[in-house]
């Protein structure tokens, strides 16, 4: 009888397994194809330039990496070159920005701006 179950336990769990690897082989490039418009929609409208890149994909995290990435602004020059660049997420951060208004970026405790001058006493 235990041997049984263990069985169907098994014979489930590798059916779900295999079920959640061909959907992320057929969802994984939709998503690659259909983010890519999106992402260069968003930059635009944020950024006073244009935003370059031979290639991104998507890992099995879905972190986005992106190969000879560009930055330019609006007068042409080159502002930003990476040969790669890797954006990783985690769910806390996704929770933060959709539900506290935070920001997507780590938060490790020094929220000075870049270029201000130390406060006294640190």
């Amino acid at each position: 009888m235990a041997s049984r179950i263990k069985w169907w336990i098994n014979g489930i769990a590798a059916f779900i397994f295999v079920m959640l690897c061909i959907i992320y082989l057929l969802i994984r490039p939709i998503i690659t194809q259909n983010l890519e418009p999106v992402i260069k929609e968003a930059a635009g409208e944020r950024i006073n330039g244009t935003l370059t890149w031979t290639m991104m994909d998507l890992d099995p995290n879905y972190d986005l990496s992106f190969t000879n990435l560009e930055l330019k602004d609006a007068k042409g020059e080159v502002v930003f070159k990476s040969p790669s660049l890797e954006i990783g997420w985690s769910a806390s951060a996704l929770y933060n920005y959709a539900f506290k208004d935070g920001g997507i970026a780590r938060e490790d405790g020094d929220h000075r701006e870049s270029g201000s001058a130390p406060c006294q006493g640190e």
